[in-house]
């Protein structure tokens, strides 16, 4: 299963059970990185989004409000200069733009807590988990295997004191 397609599962499962009453959706994006493909998920969550809404027949589109994440180092404010042309693009595809899409930058470690309790509906993650030196602690287990089914691997750790 390729990822767009287990993203708009979730979505579309999401959607159906709650659409009708959300007001806000919070996403948020796990190292996110600075680049031209930095607001392509975020734009892919969107139009799930929308496509739900049309298919429920949902005429009031719901907020969402999007944390991209990253190490303190990560340059936000390059990914901060092209939003006015991305809320362009949103409202021009969508009818949606920088009145109902908010972009936040959530700088920080995910080792760590980022978000309080229950306050996110998605959270997504391309290639961070390729750079995990460390399963992290309170991994959701389901049926005996990690929420993931088993597809975080660490092949090679070392200390960095050697």
């Amino acid at each position: 299963m390729n990822v767009n397609h287990a993203l708009n599962r979730s979505i579309q499962g999401f959607c159906q059970a709650n659409l009708a009453e959300a007001e806000c959706i919070r996403v948020a994006d796990l190292g996110c990185a600075t680049g031209p493909n930095t607001l392509l998920t975020v734009e892919s969550i969107i139009d799930s989004i929308n496509r739900e809404c049309h298919n429920l027949n949902i005429l009031k589109l719901p907020n969402i409000q999007v944390f991209l994440n990253d190490l303190v180092s990560n340059d936000f404010n390059s990914i901060f200069k092209v939003l006015p042309s991305f809320y362009q693009k949103l409202e021009e595809s969508y009818g949606r733009g920088s009145r109902s899409c908010f972009i936040a930058a959530m700088p920080g470690s995910f080792y760590g807590r980022l978000f309080p309790d229950n306050s996110m509906h998605f959270i997504h993650s391309s290639y961070s988990p390729h750079w995990l030196s460390q399963v992290p602690s309170g991994l959701v287990i389901e049926e005996g295997l990690p929420l993931n089914k088993g597809n975080i691997y660490i092949g090679l750790t070392w200390d960095d004191n050697e």
